[in-house]
């Protein structure tokens, strides 16, 4: 029988992460991970519950990031380790991969699914703290440690008309506008949440692997859907039958703000617009889901008829 590993997973009682973590306990991975440590700071929570049901293998673990001994504890044994935590400042992630070194952890996918560094053409702190954490984590781990980063541009279900942050990315359905930063012709990249959590769980599985883990580079582009404000809209007027105006903002203006005043919000807006998060042609699923033989991409279409049939459009 092929050698079985242990994964230990942060963040895992959020929405990728809850995700992410029943991947791992479901089949083919069963095969492959004996045991899943699902990280949390509070092992009681309604959600760490729920995963500890999904299957034996999964084992609630009190983790706090912020602790070296906590932090210790959890990984002790791991031989990979995924980072799905949300914003936590350069200490503590210091910490983690001081912790990461320590316990000789194989594998560390770091906190990203978002945009690839190397597609940025200007100057983002937030950003570039993230990239030198991955950074140190390669240089301390000195190939010992193989840091795998999984880009996949925005999340499908949470940047597209009838979203929670669709509002703020320009999306005004309650006035049928569609404002855009750069042409509305831009495409850019979203993958669905589901799809994200089963690429991730696939990287974890190929880069563990010695037979192939050589073929997985430090770098993962994942490419859903690419799609244009444009193209958002003619799938919702098919779809709804609703006539959508689209309406733009000129790149330099914001980008003249979003270096004034940066924030997540601008890079979401003008990252996109610039074209730079665009993966169509430079993507890597053909590794994670070759053919689409594992399962099927979920579409723009598929998210804008679900909303539909739910009353939300």
């Amino acid at each position: 029988m092929a050698e079985r590993y242990t994964i230990a997973i942060a963040g895992a009682t959020g929405d990728l992460g809850t995700l992410v973590t029943r991947t791992h306990l479901q089949h083919p991975y069963d095969q492959i991970f004996s045991h899943v440590r699902i990280l949390t700071r509070d092992v009681s929570s309604p959600k760490a519950q729920a995963l500890k049901k999904e299957g034996e293998r999964g084992i609630i673990t009190q983790f706090d990031p912020s602790d070296e001994a906590s932090v210790d504890q959890a990984l002790n044994g791991v031989d990979v380790f995924i980072n799905i935590l949300g914003n936590i400042d350069d200490k503590t992630k210091d910490n983690l991969i001081r912790s990461l070194v320590k316990n000789k952890v194989k594998v560390y996918i770091p906190s990203e699914y978002g945009v690839d560094h190397a597609k940025i053409n200007f100057e983002a702190p937030m950003l570039k703290s993230k990239l030198h954490h991955q950074e140190i984590a390669r240089e301390l781990g000195r190939g010992e440690l193989k840091v795998v980063a999984v880009y996949v541009g925005l999340f499908l279900e949470d940047s597209i008309v009838g979203a929670q942050y669709a509002p703020l990315l320009g999306f005004d359905q309650e006035h049928v506008t569609y404002t855009s930063v750069g042409p509305p012709t831009v495409r850019a990249n979203y993958v669905g949440i589901q799809d994200i959590a089963r690429s991730v769980a696939r990287v974890a599985q190929l880069a563990i692997d010695p037979k192939t883990s050589s073929t997985v580079p430090d770098h993962v582009r994942i490419s859903g859907a690419v799609v244009s404000y444009a193209d958002i809209a003619a799938v919702v007027e098919k779809v709804a039958g609703t006539k959508i105006k689209l309406e733009s903002i000129e790149l330099a203006e914001w980008k003249e703000k979003m270096i004034a005043s940066p924030g997540l919000i601008a890079y979401m807006r003008y990252i996109p617009g610039a074209g730079l998060m665009n993966y169509e042609n430079d993507n890597h699923n053909e590794l994670v889901n070759p053919g689409e033989s594992l399962w099927k991409w979920k579409s723009v279409e598929d998210q804008i008829k679900n909303l539909h049939e739910q009353g939300r459009l």
